[in-house]
């Protein structure tokens, strides 16, 4: 079980995010060799073919990564699990943590392994998790007893005293005795009805059922350790979240075109307001808990633009969401964080199970704010991660006061906290070396011995895998994931106080180590920016040594996300680092930069495009191109941009605003039309379209397609449900009212977003993209 960290579920979190830290230790040096995916800068190299690349990103080619990893409860394995290519479900392996050898597991001795997901009781003796109903097992070896068998039966842990087990059925809590002497039972119940009429037969018979409104449903709940308490939040009943987008699909089984519904598009309906619920149980009284008190929840961030619309002002609290809770150990506090949709405000507040009342442990303010952990160490201070200080750093709060830990100036690796059993020491991912640079970092709970401890070559973690450090159940040993640029995430054991290092797997295919060292390791640059006080950083793929004689055409990979980071060590799509790999083999520098918006640079860097966006990147693309000009040997008008996602759509951008800097550009998968996207991030930088509807124009590329004067291919599958194909059909539809002609535009009746279900498709957006880049940058 992952310690200390309990996240809710809200529609605005981000899907993909964290960061991590740097290198050590002079012992761990000698036992962590290079990694196996970076490539030999100094290999003699062969020209590389588009179908050769594409064919070395295949799974079976490049290798899959090492995507879960736990600690049995009672710390004798770590287990893992990889996606072997043919296979049709995970493969698992057994760690031995003393010598680090793998044994791999058949089905039937994986079903055996403790889940990941579990809870272990106080003396540290049994566990029980959920599998096709609840099983408890005593530790080291008992056989699992069965407590239930209901599949729908989830989050088990113990009772405080230990005689009982309490999980959830659907919105329900039930209990059932730790020795499966007698059945399970319901504890609580909540529900958005009226109680029912007194003189109703079996009117004095509610069981566990505590009536709230008749206007909620349930949304989520925590009970206590001691079941004597809850708190449950819930949503307005019937709640209108829009008119959905459709998305009609024509490669379908029936041979007739269907139409799938996607969600409502942004603004159209906000999220549904939470409430939050204090619950006696065994009184089967609930209230509503009082947000009132939260400093600037009363407080309107948006109220210029609403008068400025002649919309009516907010009245009373803004609308929030409960994006988690935590009970302490021993019951004794609970603490709820709650976030408002805007994503202006996050707070941390205790609740008191007597009165209902909050008590505020922590405000952050900020213009796009994102919901971290957050959890109890033994001596019961209350530990979070947080932005108040400019980066994500790692606070503790004793009820009174609060004391940062770590604070900047680097940030700590979204949701990768991770405690000792006895909360003296937090390891966690860190860029403290650089802002590219990741590795795991360890600290003392007072703030001293802040150190890095692995020397991962930056690599700890991926561009979209972050929790990827488990402590051992014994605190001695932690495993990591970690990637290089030409390397799927990979296991390693690390020592948890010298940080030496075993590495474990290697799962990269055959063609990949017969040719990483004919490949090009990519450098990382700083850029100076004209555009704000700092640089920006980028990953750079050229070859060793330039001709001097030669101006050399650039080819900039604009990462989707936005939130996300490009510039690492971290392995991302094995398929576009493999393009850029063919690139250069065709005379091509490429640039992937980590444009203002993405993450590992601190909150100001990350929030710097609120209600700019597309337009502040698009000056960092000039910041960018300037630098190669100056110190790369880059032919002025011998640029282009690849982009898919949040790419493709800064691709749309540069194209459309930048034509004296980009004479060629491809966008796949690329927003166009900000008020046709739903309501997450990128968005909601823009506030929303009825209050905003100037930055929603200013930032959507339809409005700026008329300015197109550069070559422009357009790649989108039809059935795209991350960005649906109306994006690039509103593209098309502008650039021919427009009269425009250096465009072309290719369709794809299959391949999901970035051709993820296609690689086929993906091979040919490659292609055609190339084509392009021959024809327009090559003098």
């Amino acid at each position: 079980m992952k310690s200390g960290v309990r996240r809710g579920s809200v529609t605005y979190r981000y899907a993909a995010m964290a960061l991590a830290l740097l290198g050590h230790l002079a012992s761990a040096v000698a036992q962590a060799p290079a990694l196996p995916g970076t490539p030999a800068g100094n290999a003699a190299r062969t020209p590389l073919t588009l179908e050769e690349a594409m064919a070395l990103a295949k799974p079976e080619s490049f290798g899959t990564s090492v995507f879960s990893a736990w600690w049995t409860a009672d710390g004798r394995q770590l287990v893992y699990q990889q996606m072997r290519p043919g296979l049709p479900a995970p493969a698992s392996y057994s760690v031995a943590p003393a010598d680090g050898s793998v044994r791999p597991l058949d089905a039937a001795a994986a079903a055996r392994v403790d889940p990941e997901e579990r809870s272990v009781d106080a003396a540290g003796r049994r566990i029980v998790f959920a599998r096709d109903g609840i099983v408890l097992r005593a530790l080291p070896d008992g056989e699992g007893l069965r407590l239930t068998s209901d599949a729908q039966d989830r989050d088990p842990r113990f009772a405080a005293d230990g005689q009982q087990v309490y999980f959830r059925r659907g919105a329900d809590w039930w209990a059932v005795p730790a020795g499966g002497n007698a059945a399970a039972k319901p504890l609580l119940q909540p529900r958005g009805e009226l109680p029912p009429p007194a003189n109703r037969p079996g009117a004095n018979d509610a069981g566990a059922a505590v009536y709230l409104d008749p206007q909620v449903v349930v949304s989520n709940s925590w009970l206590s350790p001691d079941g004597r308490h809850a708190l449950v939040a819930t949503k307005p009943k019937g709640y209108d979240a829009g008119r959905v987008a459709q998305m009609p699909k024509y490669i379908t089984a029936s041979g007739y075109p269907e139409m799938e519904d996607l969600l409502p598009y942004i603004g159209r309906n906000p999220d549904p307001p939470q409430a939050l619920w204090l619950v006696d149980v065994a009184g089967q009284r609930a209230q509503r808990v009082d947000v009132a008190t939260l400093t600037g929840i009363g407080t309107d961030p948006l109220a210029d633009l609403r008068a400025a619309r002649k919309l009516p002002a907010l009245v009373g609290p803004r609308s929030f969401a409960v994006a988690g809770a935590q009970w302490s150990p021993d019951g004794r506090q609970v603490v709820v964080q709650i976030a408002t949709p805007d994503r202006r405000d996050i707070w941390l507040a205790g609740v008191d199970a007597d009165s209902g009342k909050l008590a505020q442990r922590d405000h952050q303010v900020g213009l796009a704010l994102i919901p971290a952990g957050f959890g109890f160490l033994p001596d019961g201070r209350l530990w979070f991660q947080s932005e108040t200080g400019g980066f994500f750093g790692l606070y503790l709060n004793d009820g009174r006061n609060t004391r940062a830990v770590v604070n900047g100036p680097f940030e700590i690796g979204f949701d990768s906290v991770q405690w000792s059993p006895d909360g003296r020491h937090a390891y966690f991912t860190c860029n403290r070396r650089q802002p590219t640079h990741w590795e795991v970092c360890r600290v003392d709970a007072d703030g001293s011995g802040l150190r890095e401890l692995t020397v991962l070559d930056g690599g700890v973690g991926s561009q979209v895998f972050f929790d990827v450090i488990r402590l051992s159940p014994d605190g001695r040993q932690l495993a990591v994931r970690h990637s290089a640029p030409l390397l799927p995430l990979q296991l390693s054991l690390v020592d948890a106080e010298t940080g030496a290092t075993r590495r474990v797997t290697d799962t990269r295919g055959e063609a990949m180590k017969a040719q990483v060292a004919q490949l090009v390791e990519p450098r990382f640059v700083a850029i100076p920016s004209r555009h704000f006080k700092g640089q920006l950083w980028a990953k750079l793929h050229r070859p060793d040594t330039l001709d001097p004689a030669r101006r050399y055409p650039l080819v900039l990979i604009l990462h989707g996300g936005n939130t996300v980071q490009g510039a690492s060590p971290r392995v991302a799509s094995p398929r576009e680092a493999l393009f850029a790999q063919f690139l250069v083999a065709q005379g091509y520098l490429v640039l992937e930069i980590d444009y203002r918006g993405s993450i590992g640079y601190g909150r100001d860097f990350r929030e710097s495009v609120y209600r700019r966006l597309g337009l502040a990147e698009v000056e960092d693309f000039r910041d960018a191109v300037d630098y190669m000009v100056a110190q790369h040997q880059v032919g002025r008008d011998q640029v282009g941009a690849y982009g898919c996602s949040y790419g493709g759509y800064l691709a749309y951008m540069a194209a459309f605003l930048a034509p004296d800097v980009f004479k060629a550009v491809a966008s796949a998968s690329g927003w166009s039309d900000f008020t046709a996207t739903f309501n997450s991030n990128p968005g909601t930088f823009l506030d929303t379209p009825v209050l905003n509807p100037d930055t929603f124009a200013a930032s959507s590329a339809t409005t700026h397609a008329h300015k197109l004067a550069t070559q422009l291919l357009i790649l989108h599958p039809m059935d795209d449900r991350a960005v649906a194909y109306e994006h690039a059909v509103r593209v098309v539809q502008k650039l021919l009212d427009a009269g425009k002609q250096s465009w072309d535009f290719v369709t794809y009746p299959a391949g999901e977003h970035c051709f993820s279900d296609r690689p086929d498709y993906g091979a040919d957006a490659y292609r055609r993209t190339f084509q392009v880049f021959e024809r327009h940058l090559k003098p």
